[in-house]
């Protein structure tokens, strides 16, 4: 399964508020199946941590290398994943991806930003 297609099955599964109660820290400790368990319930709601933790799950039970990224400014958070891709040239790269939004970032030409 191409990392895309594992970034769009995880952001369509998490849902980003509209229940009263939001996910913590607790959430941080799960793996991939207690994680999949609590999205799946649709008792809770994450945020864009909380999200991009279960894609970087996600990613490492299916055996992708992946880092979670969390960065502020000016009172301002997000958090996004770095995911290994490999080319059919056996080119590799770590390519930015963003849960949250549903998206992977792309230079003007289309191709994934890599932060190689």
């Amino acid at each position: 399964m191409e990392a895309c297609q594992i970034r769009d099955e995880v952001a369509l599964r998490c849902d980003w508020g509209s229940e009263t109660q939001q996910i913590g820290m607790g959430v941080f400790k799960n793996n991939w199946a207690e994680i999949e368990k609590i999205i799946d319930s649709d008792k809770y709601a994450l945020m864009c941590q909380g999200t991009a933790y279960a894609l970087h799950m996600k990613y490492i039970h299916m055996g992708v290398r992946s880092y979670l990224v969390g960065f502020s400014a000016n009172g301002l958070t997000h958090s996004v994943v770095l995911v290994e891709i490999s080319y059919e040239n056996s080119e590799k790269k770590l390519i930015i991806v963003d849960p949250s939004f549903n998206v992977s970032y792309v230079d003007k030409n289309g191709k994934p930003l890599s932060i190689f």
